[in-house]
């Protein structure tokens, strides 16, 4: 261990036994001590460092309520690391490998619930248009984010199908209005990969026929592996998928109107 290192791991220990739990997250949100662009960032020497200037410390992690913690890890310095991979996935995989905050949000019952919640509260075009592309980057990659943390198994599977169908409607309806603006072309993937999962975890019939027909298929892509990976070629893959997606909410609209 580096003499950097030590120090860092000194500061948090002492930050975590001084600090009572709820002074860091005022606001309802996590106050991170070192953040990109301060003296203190430019010591950190690698990246390992960084992700380890991000923790949150255990005592205050566990004290947070779980609205504030999707915040925390929301507003966590690294989080646009997911848009830097091959796939918002694997790049996903490796926050997940790194942060704490998302360690712990995953652990929580009740982090689809809440995530659901946070969600539907969002609004894609919310920005201002006169505000600097770099303003406007940072509110896209927010929603971006927040969808690939719903986009895992393990909050899908931890909802209810009352929160499933909830979920795909708004994914449904937020998508309509990111093809008005900015967001490109991961907005529909990242759609694709959340309604997929969602009607592979309903059992929806018509999507599992057409994920196994994908596998045969030279003109789609694979879908099964499209879910686990997020790796896609074909653009005419997500149409299909989202097409699909729209049949089945509005089903499930017309069932619950009976």
């Amino acid at each position: 261990m580096t003499m950097m290192s030590r120090s860092l791991t000194a500061f948090f220990v002492v930050l975590a036994l001084c600090v009572p739990a709820s002074a860091q997250w005022v606001d309802s949100v996590y106050h991170y001590p070192i953040l990109p662009g301060t003296h203190a960032w430019s010591k950190l020497s690698d990246h390992n460092q960084m992700t380890q200037a991000c923790q949150i410390p255990e005592p205050i992690l566990r004290s947070m309520p779980t609205l504030v913690l999707i915040r925390s890890c929301l507003d966590y310095p690294l989080f646009n690391e997911y848009d830097v991979w091959s796939t918002p996935q694997e790049g996903m995989n490796m926050l997940l490998k790194n942060f704490n905050g998302l360690q712990e949000l995953y652990r929580r019952n009740d982090a689809g619930k809440s995530l659901l919640e946070y969600y539907e509260t969002l609004d894609p075009l919310g920005y201002d248009t006169t505000w600097e592309p770099i303003r406007k980057g940072e509110y896209k990659d927010r929603i971006l984010f927040t969808e690939v943390i719903l986009s895992q198994d393990t909050i899908i599977n931890q909802m209810t199908h009352g929160e499933r169908s909830r979920l795909i409607r708004e994914s449904l309806s937020k998508l309509h209005l990111k093809r008005q603006r900015i967001y490109g072309r991961m907005a529909g993937m990242i759609c694709a990969g959340i309604t997929g999962k969602i009607m592979k975890a309903e059992g929806h019939k018509k999507f599992l026929i057409y994920t196994e027909e994908s596998k045969l298929s030279n003109s789609v892509d694979n879908v099964s592996e499209f879910l686990q990976t997020g790796r896609i070629r074909s653009q005419k893959t997500i149409g299909d998928i989202i097409k699909l997606a729209e049949e089945f909410s509005d089903s499930v609209n017309q069932r619950e109107r009976r």
